[in-house]
């Protein structure tokens, strides 16, 4: 009997899907036309989403940013970025112990104003030296840097132009006097940009000098820096400067880590090598220092230790232990 009635079944259903059969539906299905704005569609993502995704981004490129500047002007640095907003002053005690050189006491001080009532960032400077006093190879070493020499202690006045293209742009140019016999006029101009890669940010820049004793030259800049994990931050500097009356070219590596026991104490591992391509392109030297830097009073006097090893051409690559102790006092408009 139940088969008999599934039998039934079977008869009336088959007409009835045989009527609804098409031979159509058999055949490829045409392609979707769709216009240029639904190809440009994707994903449908909330707007509070991206918001937050573009506002953490940001958040993340300037946290690095001020991180970078923060230790550069920490440890005494003035070739990635120059004091904040406002007024400073600051003086430098340092003395050099050297196993090749011997013992040098060094005082300098460096001053910059800025001037009231101007839409952009105008500032008179003075700096008893001339000499980037945080490169191992720049006291009595060889030139490194437009406009430095194997003496150092020139003192700079002039004037100097800070501005902002955009978000990520900025351009500053020092027009000044080196203060020596004879008088050493000089004009810089300096363009630089920032790009991210998520922590990490790439800074190109391309500065044009001239000086009076060394003539016209340019230097080109690279520098990556991020957080590391930890209260850590790398960078790696790179540049290349060429002087056109010399028809040479100085090259400049430089690696260091840092780590921040707190905003005022931190302790920096530094490697350097310097080169030139004059008589062909070879290296001049190398250095390795620790820099230990920690406020002794307040936020604005500060001890720093540098042990430090130089292997320079000018020594035949001898090792040269040296020592140095700094005491340097801050004053005016300055935050860390």
């Amino acid at each position: 009997m139940v088969r008999v009635v599934a039998y039934v079944l079977l008869l009336c259903a088959f007409p009835a899907a045989a009527a609804a059969f098409d031979p159509e539906d058999l055949a490829p299905e045409a392609p979707e036309v769709r216009t240029e704005s639904e190809e440009n569609e994707g994903i449908d993502l909330p707007e509070a989403f991206i918001g937050a995704m573009d506002r953490g981004q940001e958040s993340l490129s300037r946290q690095v940013v001020e991180i970078g500047r923060r230790l550069d002007r920490f440890f005494g640095g003035d070739d990635y970025v120059h004091s904040p907003d406002g007024s400073s002053a600051r003086i430098r005690l340092t003395s050099l112990y050297s196993e090749l050189e011997g013992t040098e006491f060094d005082p300098s001080f460096k001053f910059e104003l800025e001037l009231p009532n101007t839409e952009r960032r105008w500032r008179l400077i003075f700096e008893s030296e001339d000499w980037d006093w945080t490169d191992p190879f720049n006291d009595g070493g060889p030139r490194q840097g437009p406009g430095a020499n194997d003496d150092g202690g020139d003192s700079i006045a002039g004037v100097r132009f800070l501005r902002d293209l955009a978000d990520y742009w900025n351009f500053e140019t020092d027009v000044g006097i080196k203060v020596r016999t004879p008088l050493d006029p000089f004009v810089e101009t300096k363009v630089g940009r920032s790009w991210f890669a998520g922590a990490v940010e790439l800074r190109p820049s391309v500065e044009a000098f001239w000086y009076n004793s060394d003539g016209p030259g340019v230097e080109t800049r690279f520098t990556v820096q991020t957080p590391l994990p930890g209260p850590r931050f790398l960078r790696v500097d790179n540049r290349a400067t060429w002087y056109k009356d010399e028809e040479i070219v100085e090259y400049r590596h430089d690696a260091g880590i840092t780590h921040e026991f707190s905003r005022l104490h931190a302790v920096l591992l530094h490697f350097g090598v310097r080169g030139e391509s004059k008589p062909n392109d070879r290296v001049t030297g190398y250095s390795v220092d620790v820099r230990w830097r920690k406020n002794i009073f307040q936020d604005w006097l500060f001890l720093e230790l540098r042990p430090e090893l130089l292997f320079a051409r000018d020594h035949d690559f001898k090792q040269d232990k040296r020592f140095m102790i700094t005491l340097e006092s801050y004053f005016g408009d300055l935050e860390w």
